[in-house]
C-alpha cells in the first residue's frame, strides 16, 4: 500500500493505493494522520479508488484514523470506494461510521457544506 497527498483549500486528501491490510504501511498512514493533526489539518478525505483490497487490519486502522482525527474535533470522509472495499465496509458495519462520496470533490465540498449548515443553525 502507498498514499499521495493532495491539500484542495484546506482539506488534505490521501489517494491510497494497493491493500490496505496491516503492517508498516498502515502504521506510516497513521503516523502521518497524527502528523497532520500536530500541523492543525483536521479534515480529511481518504480517497480509496485504487485501494483493492481491505483486511480486518486495514478496517482497524481507518477507525484508528478516524477516532484520532475525531478527538482533534476534525473529521475523515471516505471517496470512491470499490465495490469490494464498500461491500466489506458493509458487511462489518463500519460503512456506518463514516460520510462517505463518489468523487473527491464532493467530499472535499461536504466540508464547505457543513460549516454552512453549523452557520444556519447558531
Amino acid at each position: 500500500m502507498t498514499f499521495k497527498e493532495k491539500k484542495i483549500n484546506e482539506v488534505m486528501v490521501l489517494t491510497i493505493k494497493g491493500n490496505l491490510m496491516g503492517g508498516s504501511d498502515t502504521q506510516e498512514l497513521r503516523d502521518r494522520i497524527d502528523e497532520l493533526l500536530d500541523e492543525n489539518v483536521s479534515e480529511i478525505v481518504f480517497d480509496l479508488g485504487k485501494v483493492k483490497w481491505i483486511n480486518s487490519v486495514g478496517l482497524g486502522t481507518l477507525i484508528a484514523c478516524y477516532t484520532s482525527v475525531v478527538n482533534k474535533n476534525g473529521s475523515i470522509r471516505l471517496a470512491r470506494l470499490t465495490k469490494k472495499v464498500k461491500s466489506i465496509m458493509i458487511i462489518s458495519q463500519i460503512i456506518k461510521v463514516f460520510k462517505n462520496y463518489e468523487t473527491v470533490d464532493e467530499a472535499v465540498k461536504s466540508f464547505d457544506e457543513e460549516l454552512v449548515e453549523e452557520d444556519m443553525t447558531v
